[in-house]
C-alpha cells in the first residue's frame, strides 16, 4: 500500500513519514534537531537559574549544574541575562559556602559580563543588577562607578519599585552618589509620590537613614504618602519607617502617632528586632501628645473647642501619649517573642536596644517587672553578645536596674518575689556581667571598655569589678577625649586611684584637646579633677574662654526669631541653651575646686589588685557651716605633707572667670538650687582675700575618716560630680546626674 509503520511505535501509535517516503518514490534523509546558538544557550541557562531562585529551590545539585551551564554561556549573555544571573547567584543557597563557591565564581564572571554591557541595559536591569551587587557586598569600585553614572542618565525612566530598590542598594554598598541622593531621587520623590506602596516608602527612607543623609525634601514629600498607606502596613513596615525618621532626626508627630494606631492592629506580627527598633524611635523622640486615630483628630479637636471635657479620660481613645502607648503595645507581645528567643546575634541586638530605649522613656518607672524581665532574657544569651553589645547592655542597665535602688522599687520588681529576692536577683545579674565583662576584657575597645566601667560604678558595683577591666591599657595609646573623660569619671565613682592610668591620661590631654569640642574639654576637666588629677595648662585655657563665651552669651537678649533656630538645632542634635550652660558649670566646677592633691594628707589603705592601683573614698559636700570637706580614709601616706593644710592654688582665677562664674551660678540655681549654691561656695571661697580667704581656705581639710571594715568602702558620694553630662561614649544613670 506504500504505508510503512514504525517498529519501536508504542501500540495503538503511528508515526508520520516524510511525505516522499510515504510515496513510495524515495527515502528522505533523517537529519538531526538544529542545535541552540550561544546566545539562546545562555538564555536557558539564566532563565534556569532564575526559575531555582524564584522558587528557592534548595537543591545543591541542581544549582551547581546550572552554574556550570551559565558559566560556559557567559561570553554569550545579554544585559538581560547577565542581570538574571547575578540575581540568581545572590539568592543561591551555595552563596554561604564562600569565595570558592560555584555562586561566588559565577557571578565574578557575570558581574565583569555586566560591567561591559552597562551602555546596553536599560533601567530594570541596572536595578537587577545593583540590588543583586549590594546583596551579596561585591564593592567593586569601578563596576559601581560606571553603574552610578548609567543610572544618572536612565534614573527618570525607573518605576517607584526600582527607585527605591537603587536607592537601597546604594545604601547597601555605601556609595552616596551626590546626583541620585541629592537631586534624581528627591525630585522623583516629589513628582511620583502618589504611586509609592509600603515597601517602595519603607525602601527609600530606609536608605537615607542608613547613609545619614538627612534629606528634609524627601521626607517631606513622602509623608503624607506614608499616613495614607498606614493603613496597609505590617509590624515590620512600621518599624523601618518609623527607626529611619529617628535616625536622621526628622520629627513627624502626625505621621508617627498614625503608625503607633496602626500598630494596635498589627502588633502579633512584630518579631523581636521591630519591637526594638519601634522602642527605641519611639523613646528617642518621646512624643507625649495623646494617641489616637487619625480620623478623631478633628472630632477631638471640636470636643476641644466646646470645652466638653476639662481634662482627658483614659476611657476617651487617646488620653495616653504616644510614647507610652507604643511601649504598652510592643511590650505586650514580649512574652510571645522572649518564648521564641534565639541565642542570636540579632537577638542580643534587640534587647540591648529595647534595653536602652527603656532607660531612655523611663519605662522602667511605668512597668517596674521590665527590668527583671529584660535582666533574665540577657542572662540566657549572655555568651552570644558581643564586646561592644556588652558595654551597651550594662549602660543600660545601669539606669533601668542599679544595684543602690531603694526597697520598694526592689519590691516592686516582681509580684511573685520579696524586695530580698528582688535584690538578689540583681546581684546575681550584675555578678554575672561584671564576670563576663572581665573575662573578655582583652577583647574590649576603649570606648566599650569606659562604658563597662561608668556602668559598673554607677550601678553601685564593688571597685574591684572596675579594677577587673584593667581600663589602663587603654591608656598607654591616646584614646579619644570623651574615651578619657569616661575612664576617669570610672575611677573616681569606683573610689579607683590608679595612678598609673591618671599620668598617662594627663600626659595625652595636651594632644588630644585640638579633636575635643568645648563641652568635651569642660567634662574632661571635671573628671579629671574627680579622679584625683589637676586642670591647668591648655586645658586650663580652653576651658576658661568656654566658661566666659557661655556667660556672656547668655547674658545677651534673645534676638527675634531665636526660637526656631534653636528648635531646628535640637533636631539636629546640638547643644540647647541650657545644655551649654551645664556644660560650662562643669569647666568652672572644675577650675575653681580644690587641688586634692595638696588637702589629700594621707591616702587610702593600700589595695594589690591592677598593681598601681589604690582603692579611695573622695566625698565632697556642703555643710550647715557653707564648706566643704574632703574626706579620704587612713592609708599609707603620699607625700609628707600634713593631714590638714591650707588651700594653696597655683593659678589664681581671672576678673572674668569669677564675674562669668557668677552669672553661671544664679542660672544654675535656678534649674538645680543645690548645685547652683554649691559654684556659688566655690566662688566665694576663690574670690575672698585676706582674712576672708584663710577662713575659706581653711574650710577645704582633708579629715580621717572611719577605716573601711570586712574589705569594703564606706559609701561614695560627690557633690560635684552632679553637674556631670552623658559622654559622648556612655550615659550615667538618673540617679547620679
Amino acid at each position: 500500500s506504500g504505508t510503512a509503520v514504525s517498529s519501536t511505535c508504542s501500540f495503538g501509535s503511528t508515526q508520520r513519514l516524510p511525505r516522499k517516503q510515504q510515496s513510495g518514490d524515495e527515502e528522505a534523509p533523517v537529519t538531526a534537531p538544529r542545535p541552540a546558538t550561544g546566545q539562546e544557550d545562555s538564555s536557558i541557562a539564566s532563565k534556569s537559574l532564575q526559575a531555582l531562585a524564584r522558587h528557592r529551590s534548595s537543591n545543591e545539585g541542581a544549582w551547581r549544574a546550572h552554574l556550570q551551564r551559565a558559566a560556559e554561556a557567559c561570553e554569550k549573555a545579554d544585559a538581560e541575562g547577565a542581570a538574571r544571573v547575578l540575581n540568581a547567584c545572590s539568592r543561591s543557597p551555595l552563596l554561604s559556602a564562600g569565595d570558592s563557591s560555584a555562586a561566588q565564581q559565577v557571578a565574578q564572571l557575570y558581574a565583569e559580563r555586566a560591567g561591559r554591557l552597562l551602555p546596553q541595559s536599560n533601567s530594570r536591569q541596572l536595578a537587577t543588577v545593583a540590588n543583586a551587587l549590594a546583596r551579596m557586598m561585591v564593592r567593586d569600585e569601578v563596576l559601581v562607578a560606571n553603574l552610578a553614572k548609567e543610572l544618572r542618565v536612565k534614573f527618570a525612566k525607573c518605576n517607584t519599585f526600582q527607585a527605591s530598590l537603587i536607592a537601597n542598594a546604594l545604601a547597601r554598598l555605601m556609595v552616596v552618589e551626590r546626583t541620585l541622593f541629592g537631586q534624581l531621587i528627591p525630585a522623583y520623590a516629589a513628582k511620583h509620590a502618589s504611586r509609592f506602596r509600603v515597601k517602595d516608602l519603607a525602601l527609600v527612607l530606609n536608605a537615607y537613614a542608613k547613609t545619614q543623609l538627612r534629606s528634609t525634601a524627601v521626607f517631606e514629600a513622602l509623608a503624607d504618602r506614608c499616613r495614607e498607606q498606614a493603613e496597609h502596613m505590617d509590624c515590620h513596615a512600621v518599624s523601618v519607617i518609623a527607626n529611619a525618621h529617628a535616625r536622621v532626626l526628622v520629627t513627624d508627630e502626625r505621621l508617627f502617632r498614625a503608625l503607633a494606631w496602626r500598630l494596635r492592629s498589627c502588633s502579633r506580627t512584630c518579631t523581636f528586632q521591630a519591637v526594638a527598633g519601634l522602642a527605641n524611635s519611639y523613646a528617642k523622640f518621646g512624643f507625649t501628645s495623646p494617641a489616637r486615630p487619625p480620623e478623631a483628630e478633628e472630632a477631638v479637636a471640636a470636643l476641644a473647642a466646646q470645652k466638653a471635657y476639662a481634662r482627658p479620660s483614659r476611657n476617651l481613645p487617646g488620653s495616653l501619649g504616644i510614647t507610652d502607648a507604643v511601649f504598652d503595645t510592643v511590650l505586650g507581645e514580649l512574652p510571645r517573642l522572649l518564648g521564641e528567643w534565639s541565642s542570636q546575634s540579632s537577638s542580643a541586638h534587640s534587647t540591648v536596644l529595647l534595653a536602652h530605649a527603656a532607660a531612655r522613656a523611663g519605662q522602667h518607672r511605668r512597668r517596674p517587672e521590665l527590668p527583671a524581665t529584660l535582666a533574665a532574657s540577657a542572662l540566657r544569651g549572655l555568651r552570644s553578645f558581643e564586646a561592644q553589645q556588652l558595654g551597651m547592655l550594662a549602660v543600660a542597665f545601669a539606669e533601668i536596674w542599679p544595684l543602690g535602688a531603694d526597697a520598694a522599687r526592689s519590691q516592686e520588681a516582681s509580684e511573685a518575689s520579696s524586695a530580698g529576692q528582688g535584690h538578689l536577683t540583681r546581684e546575681l545579674f550584675w555578678s554575672k556581667l561584671a564576670s563576663e565583662a572581665a573575662a573578655r576584657n582583652e577583647l574590649l575597645s576603649p570606648s566599650d571598655a569606659a562604658n563597662c566601667g561608668v556602668a559598673f560604678a554607677a550601678a553601685g558595683l564593688d571597685a574591684e569589678d572596675v579594677l577587673a577591666l584593667h581600663l589602663v591599657q587603654h591608656c598607654r595609646e591616646e584614646p579619644p577625649p570623651a574615651v578619657a573623660s569616661a575612664i576617669l569619671v570610672a575611677h573616681a565613682f569606683a573610689g579607683v586611684w590608679d595612678k598609673e592610668a591618671l599620668e598617662l591620661l594627663s600626659g595625652h590631654i595636651p594632644d588630644m584637646l585640638w579633636q575635643a569640642t568645648d563641652a568635651i574639654a569642660c567634662r574632661l576637666g571635671l573628671s579629671l579633677w574627680l579622679a584625683g588629677g589637676r586642670v591647668e595648662g591648655e586645658l586650663r585655657q580652653s576651658i576658661e574662654a568656654h566658661v566666659v563665651r557661655v556667660a556672656w552669651s547668655l547674658a545677651q537678649p534673645v534676638p527675634p526669631g531665636a526660637a526656631s533656630s534653636r528648635g531646628e538645632a535640637l533636631e539636629l542634635g546640638l547643644e540647647s541653651d541650657d545644655s551649654a550652660m551645664r556644660t560650662a558649670c562643669q569647666g568652672l566646677a572644675a577650675l575653681l575646686a580644690p587641688d586634692l592633691r595638696l588637702n589629700a594628707g594621707s591616702s587610702a589603705r593600700l589595695e594589690d589588685a591592677a598593681g598601681t592601683s589604690r582603692l579611695m573614698w573622695l566625698e565632697v559636700r556642703p555643710d550647715l557651716a557653707e564648706s566643704f570637706e574632703v574626706r579620704m580614709p587612713p592609708c599609707v601616706p603620699r607625700s609628707s605633707r600634713p593631714a590638714a593644710q591650707s588651700w594653696q592654688p597655683d593659678v589664681a582665677p581671672s576678673p572674668e572667670l569669677l564675674e562669668a562664674g557668677q552669672r553661671l551660678a544664679l542660672r544654675l540655681s535656678e534649674e538645680r538650687p543645690s548645685l547652683g549654691l554649691l559654684l556659688q561656695r566655690l566662688l566665694r571661697a576663690r574670690s575672698g582675700d585676706g582674712a576672708e580667704q584663710s577662713t575659706a581656705a581653711a574650710s577645704f581639710s582633708s579629715r580621717s575618716a572611719p577605716a573601711s571594715t570586712a574589705g569594703q568602702l564606706p559609701p561614695r558620694g560627690c557633690v560635684l560630680s552632679a553637674l556631670l553630662l552623658p559622654s559622648a561614649t556612655s550615659r550615667r544613670p538618673s540617679h547620679l546626674r
